[in-house]
C-alpha cells in the first residue's frame, strides 16, 4: 500500500513492502522495546515515562496480512504486540480484508481498539469487531467517508466519525 508514503519522511524508520526491510526493523523494534524493559527493571516500576528515557514506540502496519503471510514475521509481531502494551507503545495496523487465515484470531485478539469502516459483507464486519453485535458496518454508504465503529474491550461498538483528509493535506 502507499497509504503511509506521506508519513516517511516523519517515520524513524520506514519498509513499504520489502519484507527484508520489514524483518529488520521488527528485529530493531524489539531490541528497543528490550531496552525500555530493562530501564522499567532497573527503576522498578513497569510505568512508561519519556521523562525517565522511555522512547514512544507506534508500529505502523499498512496491509497487515501481507507480512502475517510470513510464518517467521507473523511469529515477530504477535510477539511485539503481547510486549508492546506493557512498555507504553502501540501498533497500528490495517487491513482491506483481515481474513481469519491471515490474520487469525491470536492477533487480533491482541488489539484492543477496532475501528470498522465500510465493509462488502457482515461476515467481515464480525471478523473485525467480533461476534454478536447488532452493527451493520456493510450498510455504511459509499460516500461517508470517515464514518465506521469502533471497539475497545469495555463495550459494544459505537458508530464514530473520523476525520477525513485527502493525501494534499496530510
Amino acid at each position: 500500500g502507499t497509504e503511509l508514503v506521506p508519513w516517511k519522511g516523519r517515520a524513524g524508520r520506514y519498509a513499504n513492502n520489502d519484507l527484508t526491510a520489514a524483518k529488520q526493523l521488527l528485529v530493531d523494534l524489539r531490541e528497543g522495546m528490550g531496552r525500555i524493559a530493562d530501564r522499567q527493571i532497573e527503576r522498578g516500576d513497569n510505568k512508561f515515562d519519556v521523562d525517565k528515557g522511555d522512547d514512544l514506540i507506534v508500529l505502523a502496519i499498512d496491509e497487515l496480512p501481507r507480512y502475517t503471510a510470513n510464518k517467521e514475521l507473523r511469529m515477530m509481531i504477535l510477539d511485539i504486540l503481547q510486549i508492546i502494551r506493557s512498555l507504553g507503545g502501540m501498533v497500528v495496523a490495517t487491513a482491506q480484508r483481515p481474513s481469519g487465515d491471515q490474520v487469525g484470531a491470536d492477533i487480533r485478539a491482541q488489539f484492543t481498539h477496532r475501528f470498522c469502516m465500510r465493509v462488502d459483507s457482515s461476515a467481515t464486519a464480525r471478523m473485525i469487531l467480533g461476534e454478536g453485535w447488532p452493527v451493520r458496518p456493510h450498510h455504511i454508504p459509499k460516500g461517508k467517508r470517515g464514518y465506521g465503529y469502533l471497539t475497545t474491550l469495555e463495550g459494544a461498538p459505537r458508530g464514530v466519525r473520523a476525520d477525513w483528509m485527502d493525501i494534499e493535506q496530510i
